[in-house]
């Protein structure tokens, strides 16, 4: 087999085989129960008019992940569990993408290159997290990748096959998350600058548009049938509501945790530092630093190929759009389409330094340095890949002491809680504000004890985890005469140790999860 196809492939299998095996350590995050359900009444639909009204279950989330989970859940549930047949489309989305994303870089830059800003994205541990779960980000950051890359190629070479791939990767990211559109702004500056580039008169820039043209109106033709012939869904209900949610009157007003201080997401501290913050933070240091390298140097080098441009653009553009157009919450969600670029970025920087060395064992001494602290921060990253930080803040020790950030915010660490939740007495009660949908998911499907309740009040125990953020938003009401502490935050950083039933702990001492007995302190 030809060595361009072979390398991809065996990356593509390995990036499989990690997220399959290592799955069952990552717990059911907050949202996934919605999609959860949502995908088994899909899969569970018995004709194609109940197929169609079933995706409408949550009318505000597109239909890709939930047709995803179903169709997936149909093909596996006869041997995997119930959450692993759910979550399994996405494994092989994301083993398909790393072939693509391999041998698209490759045909610009090389193979180096592509092996790589393969490896580092393969190894960046919130990418890792997003790719395991039934969610929308990991799939908004593959369409993204793709929509651009076929984009490039449309206005390079033209032709069916990339007229058919840009509208295929378009029409797959128009049914995705909102924060994906988000990619047309550089598109079309580059769009612009390239078709008007390269075309000296009028009748050539006619010419230059058509492929586009093209691609755009059969794009617009995969949409209908995508959202099974109700074009109009796309506009509404839940595009519409996502707009309305991002951007408009009832635009979402979310509080974010900054250097100690509880911040509006559209406040200027947020604006300039919540996605530098969380962006070159998320990933080993030295990577990161290998990712600056090769963005300063493709800026430099910017006219050495066509492609380079659009991804200085595309980061550039994005990055701005994040910082200070887009809702700011939930740490890298939202901006994950970005580390992609970072890792090609990474991949030209370990060119530079290749180039540098000039030994006929430099790519391998530079590749095998990017493996090894790629894998060892996965390793140290395990099982809590979505509280992983890097040096540069001091982990997630520092992170957590310090207050800097919002550690963690979509909750799997509760899966670690199962078997204290199971021991306790009959009927007991407890109560984690804004996190009660996966246990709710685990008591579905049997692994807790059906006579546990959840959100009772009072409560009998008190969960909560590191989402910083959140902590001010809720609060027990019973009775606040009888209250000792007025607020989830001053539970976790003051409740005296004897309160402390169960926690949940990282490698560097940060717990994660903290379970207290309340019972009694809220009132009868």
């Amino acid at each position: 087999m030809n060595k361009r196809i072979l390398l991809p492939l065996i990356l593509s299998a390995l990036y499989f085989v990690l997220i399959f095996l290592i799955n069952p350590a990552i717990g059911v995050t907050w949202d996934e129960p919605t999609y959860f359900s949502c995908a088994l009444s899909f899969s569970e639909a018995s004709s194609f008019s109940e197929a169609k009204e079933v995706l409408n279950c949550v009318p505000e989330h597109p239909h890709f992940v939930k047709t995803l989970g179903g169709v997936s859940h149909k093909l596996t549930s006869s041997f995997l569990d119930i959450t692993t047949s759910l979550r399994f489309g996405m494994f092989v989305l994301a083993a398909v993408f790393i072939y693509l994303f391999f041998i698209s870089i490759s045909s610009l830059f090389g193979g180096f290159v592509a092996l790589a800003s393969t490896l580092i994205l393969i190894t960046m541990p919130k990418v890792f997290f997003h790719a395991n779960l039934l969610s929308m980000d990991f799939a908004v950051m593959v369409f993204v990748f793709l929509t651009a890359m076929s984009f490039y190629y449309l206005l390079e070479k033209g032709g069916k096959k990339w007229i058919l791939l840009f509208a295929l990767s378009f029409s797959f990211l128009l049914i995705n998350k909102i924060m994906g559109y988000a990619i047309i702004l550089p598109l079309m500056l580059y769009g612009s600058y390239g078709l008007y580039g390269k075309a000296k008169i009028s009748n050539e820039k006619l010419k230059e548009f058509k492929p586009l043209l093209l691609s755009l109106t059969l794009a617009l033709v995969l949409l209908f049938i995508l959202l099974f012939g109700n074009l109009a869904a796309f506009f509404y209900p839940f595009q519409s509501t996502q707009f309305q949610s991002g951007f408009g009157d009832d635009k979402v007003q979310h509080t974010v945790l900054l250097f100690g201080k509880e911040l509006s997401s559209s406040s200027l501290v947020a604006d300039i530092f919540y996605v530098p913050m969380h962006l070159f933070t998320s990933f080993n240091s030295l990577l990161v630093l290998m990712s600056l390298l090769g963005l300063i140097l493709l800026i430099k080098n910017r006219k050495e190929h066509s492609a380079m441009p659009l991804l200085i653009v595309a980061f550039i553009t994005l990055y701005l759009v994040f910082s200070f157009v887009m809702p700011k919450y939930d740490n890298e969600r939202n901006f994950l389409l970005l580390f992609p670029l970072l890792a090609i970025f990474g991949g030209y920087g370990a060119k530079w330094i290749v180039d540098k060395i000039k030994s006929n064992y430099s790519k391998a001494i530079v590749i095998t340095l990017i493996a090894i602290l790629g894998f060892t921060t996965l390793y140290l990253a395990h099982p809590f890949y979505s509280s992983y930080f890097n040096a540069f803040v001091g982990g997630t020790g520092g992170v957590a002491n310090n207050n800097i950030m919002t550690v963690t915010y979509w909750q799997p660490e509760l899966v670690y809680t199962l078997d204290f939740l199971n021991s306790l007495p009959e009927g007991s009660s407890i109560t984690v504000p804004g996190a009660s949908e996966p246990y709710i998911w685990y008591q579905k499907i049997g692994k807790i004890r059906d006579d546990i309740v959840f959100q009772a009040s009072p409560p009998d125990y008190l969960g909560l985890v590191l989402k910083q953020d959140l902590f001010l938003k809720f609060s027990p009401e019973p009775d606040r005469s009888q209250r000792p502490i007025d607020t989830p935050w001053e539970f976790y950083y003051k409740t005296p140790p004897q309160f402390i039933a169960y926690n949940v702990t990282t490698k560097d001492g940060v717990d994660l999860v903290k379970i207290y007995k309340v019972k009694g302190l809220f009132g009868p």
